[in-house]
């Protein structure tokens, strides 16, 4: 089925760049025949500004001026400038090498290479046909994320600006505030529109932060990434995983070492043999299980398509590994890898199921069977 404009009464732009006019000319028919809703905008000039300017919803950018052999990269400045500020989806539909910076990604939803050459505008315009849905929606994110942002800006508490008068401190205090609710906003947006999340979705990946935080989930380099044994997961608090004053405060990690879902589940007496004859029952304990901070004293850790297995990290069994052992941004040669964050509030459930089994407090000695005869007369 021929993919539709979704947002019409805004309608789509796609944009494109290159200093072939003839080829522009040949785009723009594919793309009045098979989208007659969409607008197409031509710049024969590889200019910044068109972007701002024009606020295309998809773009189809070159990348040679002139020759392609010998031709200036172009299009370079522009595929850096949207992929660090005003990314939206890009179609690269060039004769040469995308030899770019950041290097064109693999599988990514909003970019995707076209080589050109006789009829490839017809590869073009089914790309165009991928990219109209997600652009879409990622024109409603922008519209949704710009609202937010004023409106926090807008409703920002008096208070917080009389309550201090020191004009840098307190700019510092109500900007500190304003990220706050904006990711507040964020969350209660996302639960208001009554979605249930995918399980994996827990997973933050790759992670945000440059630096390794509690519940963050490490795999030996030279393990194999679809083998729940090749992970750990941590659980030194994230205080005293970031440095202070250049160094963190510890420097071996606590972790909980991985293993097979299988044997977390034999825990609960969920075994193939039990599934065979027993399936709706055994997926009943095991929906009631999953809402638990731990099953048994394993975490259940659910399988990302792309990235992970499903797996289980062993509360009771823990290891310490040396933080220089560990790889996190750019690094490499370690002997651990960090692949993924856990996003909250499921890395606070992490820290409590390994609280409640870690953290005992010593109590006196009280007459426990007297107060329970007590509440029941």
């Amino acid at each position: 089925m021929e993919a539709s404009l979704a947002f019409k009464a805004d309608k789509l732009t796609v944009l494109m760049i290159d200093d072939d006019q003839a080829i522009s000319e040949v785009v723009k028919d594919a793309l009045s025949d098979k989208f007659p809703d969409a607008s197409f905008v031509y710049h024969q000039q590889f200019d910044a500004a068109i972007m701002e300017q024009v606020k295309p919803g998809i773009v189809i950018l070159d990348l040679y001026k002139g020759n392609t052999a010998s031709g200036e990269n172009a299009g370079a400045p522009l595929w850096k400038l949207i992929m660090s500020k005003h990314f939206i989806p890009v179609i690269i539909f060039t004769g040469g090498e995308a030899t770019l910076e950041p290097p064109l990604p693999e599988n990514h939803p909003f970019v995707e290479l076209v080589s050109k050459g006789a009829g490839k505008e017809a590869a073009v315009m089914d790309v165009i046909a991928k990219f109209i849905p997600r652009a879409s929606d990622l024109k409603a994110l922008y519209a949704e994320l710009d609202e937010i942002i004023h409106t926090t800006l807008a409703e920002s508490p008096e208070e917080t600006w009389t309550a201090i008068t020191d004009d840098a401190a307190r700019t510092k205090v109500l900007v500190r505030g304003v990220r706050r609710r904006i990711a507040a906003r964020m969350d209660l947006s996302a639960m208001s529109n009554g979605e249930t999340l995918c399980s994996w979705e827990q997973f933050i990946i790759p992670p945000i932060e440059s630096q390794l935080l509690c519940a963050d989930l490490i795999r030996a380099t030279d393990g194999n990434a679809t083998d729940a044994t090749s992970y750990r997961l941590v659980l030194t608090p994230s205080c005293d995983l970031v440095p202070h004053g250049g160094k963190a405060k510890i420097s071996d990690v606590l972790v909980a070492p991985c293993v097979k879902m299988d044997e977390c589940l034999k825990t609960i007496e969920i075994t193939a043999s039990r599934i065979s004859k027993e399936r709706e029952d055994c997926e009943k304990e095991l929906r009631r299980s999953l809402t638990q901070p731990h099953i048994a004293g394993y975490v259940p850790l659910p399988a990302h398509p792309a990235h992970l297995p499903h797996m289980a990290a062993k509360l009771r069994k823990l290891e310490l590994i040396p933080l220089s052992d560990i790889a996190t941004a750019g690094e490499t040669g370690k002997k651990f890898v960090r692949v993924a964050s856990i996003d909250s509030p499921f890395r606070e459930q992490i820290a409590f199921a390994y609280g409640q089994l870690a953290t005992r407090f010593g109590m006196p000695d009280r007459d426990i069977a007297g107060w329970a005869k007590d509440l029941l007369q």
